[in-house]
């Protein structure tokens, strides 16, 4: 089983971002997930050059989506995705589609998003046979695409970010390490136990992330500071490496 992260940007320099990739693989982490074409292609020439796969993610608007599917069949995209030059893990179509808002208690997944979801899926999967003249195969592998936990145990407010309060994750690194390893041990045993069908898995995410729209929106979720690998400034919270040893 291989180990990738979404490594996101959030605004940060491009030069002090490279350096995260280059962590990244020098940790053994196999590669990278993304959200859509643009952050694909920014970052392409850099996997190519590290060595570093890519799930590449392609933006789905839910509301959009309900109203009319055929509005969210972006071939010009897909077409950009199937060009970008780096090793192509598999491409994502919409990430954590609901109806309903981002209040926990009313967002959910309906069968309205499934069967338009369906119809995009179709549309690609149609043009990925024709126009690359890709087979579609039964006994595909597993990929998880967006895993892992948070390492916070409490937090506090450290002046302003971009205009509003900074929150700031207060860590327990030791039991993060220690359950993180567990988890993996989990997955590596799962994989396997049924042939090595779980083909790889990735962190959400690699570093902290302070600027996520859920610390301040109707959610206040201040464990959105903390799902990352590495600390806000890309210092690893554990040893990342062992992580990738136990997954193989």
């Amino acid at each position: 089983m291989k180990l990738g992260a979404w490594i996101h940007d959030f605004g940060m320099e491009a030069g002090v971002v490279r350096e995260q990739f280059r962590s990244a693989a020098r940790c053994g982490l196999s590669g990278v997930r993304s959200y859509g074409v643009d952050y694909s292609e920014r970052v392409a020439p850099w996997l190519a050059e590290d060595g570093l796969s890519l799930v590449a993610g392609i933006h789905v608007d839910e509301r959009a989506l309900v109203a009319d599917w055929r509005s969210q069949v972006k071939l010009d995209e897909l077409e950009r995705t199937a060009s970008l030059g780096c090793r192509l893990e598999a491409i994502c179509v919409g990430n954590e589609l609901r109806e309903g808002g981002d209040a926990w208690e009313s967002k959910r997944f309906t069968a309205r998003l499934s069967y338009s979801l369906a119809r995009v899926l179709e549309e690609y999967r149609r043009w990925l046979v024709d126009a690359l003249d890709v087979m579609a195969s039964r006994g595909k592998k597993l990929l998880l695409s967006e895993m892992g936990f948070p390492s916070g145990v409490g937090y506090r407010i450290d002046g302003t970010i971009d205009g509003k309060d900074h929150v700031r994750p207060v860590s327990d690194t030791a039991a993060f390490g220690d359950r993180m390893a567990e988890y993996v041990d989990l997955l590596a045993l799962a994989s396997r136990d049924y042939d090595g069908l779980l083909e790889a898995a990735y962190f959400y995410e690699w570093w902290d992330n302070h600027r996520h729209s859920k610390i301040w929106n109707i959610e206040q979720s201040p464990i959105h500071t903390c799902f990352g690998l590495c600390d806000d400034e890309g210092t690893p919270k554990l040893d990342i490496a062992d992580l990738v040893r136990r997954a193989r």
